[in-house]
């Protein structure tokens, strides 16, 4: 999906301006070499930052650039959590992914020491740091994917991911537990282990106590 959307990124920059009609699925997956589902992942990620639009019956178009006053990230904070979620859920698991991959011994430390800074903070109950530690320990996963584009769309999460992180630091159990799943899935990217890593990004976005997470 990541080089998906870099080669949109670049068709988008050199040959299509705003209200263009995109290419349809079919001959996406021609232009590209790739299956439907990553087509779709690729395009579903465009339309929620704004990049493109759906037009039902019609096809999927070029959408204006936003303007400064309308940012992504402000568009973001505006969209329904359900959206956040499924968008995170396709980014987390990609960045999971290619961490485990490409990422340094350099890259792989700094997520341990942000681990760690966030363990410390929960545990004083620092939680306005705790949430902050939390946020970079994912956005550091994202660039240990050595993928620009990525990178971009995660640090437009990060207002998002702290203001509802911020909203659910009352559930103190539910953040230690989770502590847990971050230190397997910090294991899992410093063993290569990506399939592993993929399921442990995922189960994180996962309902817990009758409750969705958003760590």
């Amino acid at each position: 999906v990541d080089q998906v959307l870099e080669q949109l990124h670049d068709a988008l920059d050199h040959h299509y301006r705003p209200g263009d009609r995109m290419p349809t699925e079919p001959e996406l997956m021609e232009m590209f070499g790739v299956g439907r589902s990553t087509i779709r992942e690729a395009v579903k990620i465009l339309v929620h930052a704004g990049v493109l639009e759906v037009r039902q019956g019609d096809g999927t178009y070029v959408r204006s650039r936003p303007s400064d006053s309308d940012s992504l990230e402000q568009r973001l904070l505006r969209a329904e959590t359900v959206h956040i979620t499924e968008v995170r859920s396709m980014m987390d698991a990609q960045a999971a992914r290619l961490a485990s991959e490409r990422r340094t011994d350099t890259e792989l430390e700094r997520m341990k020491q942000l681990l760690e800074e966030r363990k410390k903070a929960l545990e004083v109950g620092n939680y306005a740091a705790y949430v902050d530690y939390d946020v970079e320990f994912h956005c550091s996963i994202a660039e240990a994917s050595h993928n620009p584009v990525l990178i971009d769309l995660y640090r437009a999460f990060c207002s998002t991911l702290r203001g509802e992180l911020s909203h659910l630091i009352v559930d103190t159990q539910h953040y230690e537990d989770r502590s847990e799943l971050h230190e397997q899935l910090l294991q899992a990217i410093a063993n290569r282990d990506a399939d592993t890593a993929i399921r442990l990004s995922l189960a994180n976005l996962e309902p817990q106590g009758g409750r969705r997470s958003s760590k």
